[in-house]
């Protein structure tokens, strides 16, 4: 095991890389662009005042995305790389590709300690502000590892403490280490999961997928450090709105506070 910045990453023209697809952003973004110029017009040709205030928000969305689009387009937009020797994985999420370039964010796994992977699929329920609940469908690509991860886990709890040099932070991480001591990486890139594991499949033994399911309508119930914990898998997997919004149910913060929260738990 390695750890590197992604510039010292060799790239070679037959790696199997595994990205965030770009043209399904980008169309998100031209949609948002359409539908507010759609609502200004009607507002101003109708006199729907309305309709102002829907493309206020629609513009605030178009913000949001496209930040997302122009981090699909930076060299960093990549989640893992299959070598000739071994995997690539960067545990920085695209998204914050304004932190400083010379952090360490890329963990290389020679083939060799990699004892074996599976595709873990999470169905995730977590209550929405409507009092309903909101089911989320991820999926992990697991690896169990030889050897020491000390270092990994310190390197993923110091990209938990960054701060960007300029801009927004985003609370996305797309590594963790579980409690059974195995690597998940969070796999929302193409090719997909199948690939990867079909990619390590010469060199590690796959195993039978797994299918989990995690349910946070009972948060109110649970101890605070259990709820502490929740709120931490919930950062991990990328969902820091909903921790957010379940911050602020349970301890009664502000918008504002809650997001502190969050982040301190994140670091």
């Amino acid at each position: 095991m390695r750890l590197m910045t992604v510039g010292e990453v060799e790239i070679r023209p037959d790696d199997l890389a595994f990205v965030h697809p770009r043209g399904a952003a980008a169309a998100i973004a031209l949609a948002f662009a359409a539908a507010g110029m759609a609502s200004a017009w009607f507002a101003a040709q109708a006199e729907f005042p309305p309709g102002w205030w829907i493309a206020g928000v629609i513009a605030v969305m178009l913000l949001v995305t496209r930040r997302m689009v122009t981090a699909r387009y930076q060299p960093t937009n990549w989640l893992a790389r299959v070598g000739p020797s071994g995997v690539y994985l960067q545990y920085r999420s695209y998204l914050n590709h304004r932190l400083p370039p010379q952090d360490r964010t890329v963990v290389f796994l020679p083939f060799a300690e990699i004892r074996a992977a599976r595709r873990v699929s999470e169905t995730r329920r977590t209550p929405d502000s409507d009092g309903g609940t909101v089911t989320r469908r991820l999926t992990w690509a697991e690896l169990r590892l030889q050897g020491d991860l000390t270092a990994l886990r310190e390197a993923l709890a110091e990209e938990h403490r960054r701060r960007p040099a300029r801009g927004g932070l985003w609370l996305d991480y797309p590594l963790r280490i579980t409690a059974e001591a195995a690597l998940q990486v969070r796999w929302d890139v193409t090719p997909g999961v199948e690939r990867f594991l079909q990619a390590l499949g010469s060199h590690a033994i796959v195993e039978p997928s797994r299918v989990t399911n995690t349910d946070f309508d009972w948060i109110d119930s649970l101890s605070a450090q259990d709820q502490r914990l929740r709120l931490i898998d919930l950062v991990q997997a990328g969902d820091s709105l909903t921790a957010i919004r379940l911050a602020r149910k349970i301890h009664g913060f502000s918008l504002a506070e809650s997001k502190d929260f969050v982040e301190s738990l994140g670091r």
